[in-house]
């Protein structure tokens, strides 16, 4: 299964999710945060610049955190990270939530300030006690990968809690994984399955890969061939590829009438709705569903090494160029907008393989991947093992524990293969090869006195 997923607490998409907060505003400073709202909205942001900069001058933590944001993506602005700093700061010291969250983002990354994740932590700290749970989040990452506070699965744990109570499915699926593997919590399967589920049925294509998987092996629940395979699918249409190697595997020891009912339920299945938290900021720019694709859209190519600027859920001169630059190498047509070929190759680039450590902007690796990936090095061979073909699609089994903590297997002679399952009771594990990459396909026959050298 995968690590945590890292999710960068969006700037505008903040508002969507964050607790309330009273900014004890006087009605002629909301007027001119409306005026500029409206004018960001229809991409004006001169006039934007225009209201809201005198507000922040004279001391409005609202506007102070705007005018950070417009540095921040260089709208109406040149970009400036060292000015968004400064607008961030004065907005965070007055007990802003969202601009105290994006001012640790900005520590934790080194943007217009040296690196630096202990102040990280501290900025982070302060909006998450707040209640936003997008800085939970992020706090709760800091404590997973120990950075700026010494590792602590446990209070890692805590703030995925946190965030996922308020509905946030990127930490829903966390704190599934970290009761699946008893990492700061005991081992829980039926609570894996509980918050897996909920993630799943908003839509997260990695907590549905993990239910159907679970369904599959009958983990917390009955085996049930029929759930897994209609989770399994549902994952798959959005280009998780362990789940179709999941679905197609447990394809194969179905009945014609259980599949026919499997693909029915994912026919019929709708994603439920986000829980958001109240919020008392005047929506900055389109609807909220819209503001939170485009924010995913932003980690995952931030995921991917692009620079599309923060994950605020606005497609601005920065996200477009990277949007142009990811679709230029991936053939699609060079347009900069958002469509569902985008969002299908970004599904698709980011399951291929992750970076690590995940931080707070980046997107998460696939859905087989280990929970503490070290950082960026080279590779180093950490252990070896056997295996063999099972299926003429590249199917290999092998023990659990020799691709235990791998960040990468491979087979001679330089072949990557995925992950596509695994069973530490049993200790086994399925690899999938790339196409083409086929040996011999083993034979197993049932009885005694089978000599070494047989089939």
């Amino acid at each position: 299964m995968t690590r945590p997923k890292a999710k960068f607490a969006g700037l505008a998409l903040i508002a969507a999710l964050c607790a309330g907060v009273t900014l004890g505003l006087t009605a002629p400073g909301w007027a001119g945060l409306d005026e500029g709202a409206a004018a960001a909205k229809r991409g004006d942001h001169a006039t934007a610049l225009r209201e809201w900069r005198p507000l922040a001058e004279q001391g409005n933590a609202e506007a102070q955190y705007r005018l950070g944001l417009m540095y921040d993506k260089g709208q109406g602005v040149p970009q400036d990270y060292a000015k968004a700093l400064q607008w961030y700061r004065k907005a965070a010291e007055q007990g802003d939530a969202i601009a105290q969250n994006n001012l640790g983002f900005m520590y934790s990354n080194g943007h217009g300030v040296p690196q630096d994740y202990a102040e990280a932590v501290q900025w982070y700290r302060k909006a998450a006690e707040q209640g936003m749970a997008e800085a939970q989040y992020n706090l709760g990452l800091m404590y997973n990968y120990g950075k700026g506070v010494p590792k602590n699965y446990p209070r890692a744990a805590k703030w995925f809690r946190k965030a996922a109570e308020q509905g946030v499915a990127e930490s829903q699926y966390n704190l599934g994984f970290v009761y699946y593997y008893g990492k700061g919590v005991p081992k829980n399967y039926p609570k894996a399955m509980k918050w897996y589920r909920k993630a799943a049925e908003q839509g997260d294509a990695n907590a549905q890969t993990a239910l159907g998987f679970m369904y599959h092996l009958g983990q917390g629940v009955p085996q049930d061939y029929v759930r897994a395979h209609m989770w399994y699918n549902l994952a798959a249409a959005q280009e998780n590829t362990p789940a179709a190697g999941g679905r197609d595997l447990i394809a194969r020891s179905m009945t014609p009438t259980q599949l026919a009912e499997a693909q029915r339920r994912a026919r019929a299945w709708r994603p439920g709705k986000q829980v958001a938290a109240t919020s008392s900021r005047p929506d900055a720019g389109g609807a909220t569903d819209n503001r939170r694709r485009i924010a995913g859209i932003q980690r995952g190519l931030a995921s991917l090494g692009y620079d599309p600027g923060p994950a605020d859920g606005i497609l601005g001169p920065k996200t477009r160029a990277a949007v142009r630059a990811f679709q230029a190498r991936e053939g699609l047509p060079v347009t900069g907008t958002v469509s569902a070929s985008l969002v299908a190759a970004l599904r698709s680039a980011s399951s291929a393989g992750g970076r690590g450590p995940v931080t707070a902007r980046q997107a998460v690796p696939n859905v087989f991947d280990q929970f503490d990936r070290p950082a960026p090095r080279s590779l180093e061979n950490t252990s070896t093992g056997s295996g063999f073909y099972v299926t003429g699609q590249g199917h290999i089994l092998t023990n659990e524990h020799v691709v235990n903590d791998c960040r990468e297997v491979r087979i001679p002679p330089a072949a990557s293969v995925a992950i596509v399952a695994r069973d530490r009771t049993s200790d086994l594990a399925l690899l999938k090869s790339p196409a083409g990459k086929v040996g011999a396909i083993a034979r197993f026959r049932q009885g005694r006195g089978i000599r070494p050298g047989d089939d």
